[in-house]
Order: structure tokens, then sequence, then C-alpha cells
């Protein structure tokens, strides 16, 4: 009877896992582990929901701060998400995203001739990782513009 109780909590709370659905997975362990104190999957499972559930937040935190235009921050909260969390895959289209509109914002910035906010929109998009290609030859033509313009300042 306890045996089988046990096993259905470990299923509800592989679906509630499944399912992104923290606190419920973690109620169904709790009351698992407190059935049968010796066995390990339910400690397991919560150190595992724990990790989830801050994964979580800095998702959540980090979109937020996109959402916001607080880009440089969107992207650390995104890179601390850990490669075994399931939210990493969410974190990389998200810095993927980003990437592109840090690359949109660049070119209005270099049209303007705003050269410090195309440089810094540029080197934030490079900073994901998912730049494209373009983005480092941009980057690198306004480092070269700015180059000479600063050695023709000096003179």
């Amino acid at each position: 009877e306890e045996k089988s109780r046990i096993t259905s909590l470990f299923n509800k709370g592989k679906a509630a896992i499944a399912k992104r659905k923290w606190s419920e997975a973690e109620e169904l362990y709790k009351e698992a582990r407190a059935l049968d104190p010796i066995d390990t999957e339910p400690t397991r499972a919560l150190n595992k929901i724990a990790a989830e559930k801050r994964a979580k937040e800095r998702f959540d935190k980090s979109e937020k701060a996109f959402a916001d235009k607080r880009y440089d921050e969107a992207i650390r909260l995104h890179r601390r998400i850990p490669d075994s969390s399931v939210y990493r895959a969410d974190a990389d289209a998200a810095l993927k995203a980003i990437a592109g509109v840090l690359e949109i914002d660049g070119d209005h910035a270099c049209q303007r001739k705003d050269w410090d906010g195309c440089k810094e929109k540029y080197s934030l998009a490079l900073s994901t990782t998912f730049a494209s290609a373009e983005v480092e030859a941009k980057f690198a033509k306004v480092l070269k513009k700015t180059s000479v313009r600063e050695r023709r300042r000096r003179r």
C-alpha cells in the first residue's frame, strides 16, 4: 500500500516536473520523502526542482530586464542559467533575440552618427555569442572609423 503510494507520488512528481510545475512537484516529492526517508530519489528530485526554480526566477528577471531595455542585465541573467536547466534552450533563444534587437539598435545609432551608442550596441550584441557575423564586421568598421577620428582630433 505504502509502496504504491510512493510510486504514485513519484509518477505525479515526474509529470509535474515535465510541465514545469515546480511547486506542485516539490510538494509531491516532499510527501514521498516523508513516507520513505531512506530513498534518495525524492532528495535528488527536490535538489533539481530547487535549481530549476532559481533558473526560472533568473529567466523571468532577465525577460523583464529585456522588456525594460536593460540589455546588459538581461544578457548577464540569461548567461547564469545552467546548461543543465530546462530553461537553457529558452535562454539561448532569448539571447539570440536580444542580439538581433541590439544589431538593429546599433545600425540606427550608426545612421545617426552616434558612434559611442553604435559601438555599445554592437559590443553588447557580440557578448551574447549569438550575434550574426555581420555584427562583428560592422563593429570592426565602427572601431576603425572612430579610431581614425580620434587620431585626427589629437593632431
